[in-house]
């Protein structure tokens, strides 16, 4: 599986219900950072000033994938946003 970081953002699976929270991105460090809303995004040492990571994330209940992108506005992160569902049967 590897490292990664993660973005905190809940989101209710439009498929069933189920609650998701922590959307993982290998875009970034891969430092186990956790990152909340309000939160500084830094990147080998930087803070990102503008920038849409992509992040994943995946219903255990349904077993629905999502691919999505973590906004980062002004240095910090705000929301994620376009989602989009791809059922794993």
């Amino acid at each position: 599986m590897g490292f990664y970081d993660e973005f905190l953002y809940e989101f209710t699976c439009p498929e069933c219900g189920g609650e998701l929270r922590w959307w993982q991105t290998k875009a970034l460090d891969c430092g186990l950072e956790r990152y909340e809303p309000g939160d500084p995004v830094h990147c080998e040492g930087l803070v990102l000033e503008r920038a849409k990571v992509h992040v994943y994330e995946h219903c255990s209940n349904c077993k629905t994938w999502y691919d999505a992108y973590a906004v980062i506005e002004d240095g910090r992160f705000v929301r994620v946003e376009d989602i989009a569902a791809e059922r794993l049967d």
